[in-house]
């Protein structure tokens, strides 16, 4: 049976098959200052910090980063692609389930180890409440989600120095681009035309000519208080002017619905 490949790592000897600590060794500051500071050292990193540009430039292609204004983020294809190449593999250490509020939040911690030894764990997190435009984040999603940028980041850690990846930023309009009023509000990045139909709630994919008054009221309160879904605030507030004064038998909505975090109906 081969022998079992170690290095030492600061104060520890690192299995790099496991990434498992398996000794210890006594540290002494000059002789790691000597390390990091040697001529070899530094040219060792500058050569990791090249291979890693050089990586990026030939397996990652459109498809594999988001571009936000002048700037891209790497989505976990290429994320994936980079683990793959730099030999880095990675493992969930822990999935953590609560509830803020009425929302589920899912918090996964990733360790990522590096064939020379050195390990980064990261934590990613996901809730049901980032929902935009009309996709609904599921508890699935959340776990899933939250896993995708724990992922990422510790990968990242390892190779990149913290580069922030496409999934943790989500969907956002680029920070240059014409300021819009739309469906995903504060969040989305393009135009879906004006809302005619009810994207969530118990009126769901129904025309808002069918939706009562005091939930056209309440969504649309809902909608300023969230501060997102403007174009949905908008189109609620056009049908209760089309429709005049409305139902004079509704209910003020303020009184049965007060602002909450849930969707108003």
């Amino acid at each position: 049976m081969a022998a079992t490949a170690v290095v030492r790592h600061g104060a520890d000897i690192v299995d790099t098959g496991t990434g498992e600590v398996v000794g210890s060794a006594s540290f002494d500051m000059a002789d790691y200052l000597g390390s990091v500071s040697s001529a070899p050292a530094l040219a060792q990193q500058q050569k990791l910090a090249a291979a890693y540009d050089a990586a990026c430039a030939s397996l990652i292609g459109d498809n594999d980063v988001q571009k936000e204004g002048a700037r891209t983020f790497k989505k976990k294809s290429a994320w994936r692609k980079l683990a793959r190449h730099f030999n880095i593999s990675t493992g969930v250490v822990r999935v953590e389930r609560d509830m803020v509020g009425d929302n589920f939040l899912a918090t996964v911690i990733v360790r990522a180890t590096g064939p020379w030894g050195q390990s980064a764990e990261a934590v990613g997190a996901c809730g049901t409440d980032e929902a935009v435009g009309r996709r609904v984040i599921t508890i699935a999603d959340s776990i899933a989600t939250a896993e995708t940028r724990a992922t990422n980041r510790a990968v990242s850690n390892l190779i990149a120095m913290g580069e922030v990846s496409a999934e943790e930023i989500g969907e956002r309009k680029p920070s240059d681009a014409p300021q819009r009023q739309g469906s995903q509000g504060t969040g989305g990045n393009e135009s879906r035309g004006p809302v005619t139909h009810m994207p969530f709630g118990k009126y769901k994919g129904k025309p808002l000519s069918d939706v009562a008054v005091k939930d056209l009221h309440s969504t649309a309160d809902w909608c300023v208080e969230k501060g997102k879904f403007d174009d949905l605030r908008a189109a609620c507030e056009a049908e209760i002017q089309r429709r005049g004064s409305g139902d004079q038998n509704d209910p003020d909505p303020r009184d049965a619905y007060a602002m909450t975090d849930e969707i108003p109906f």
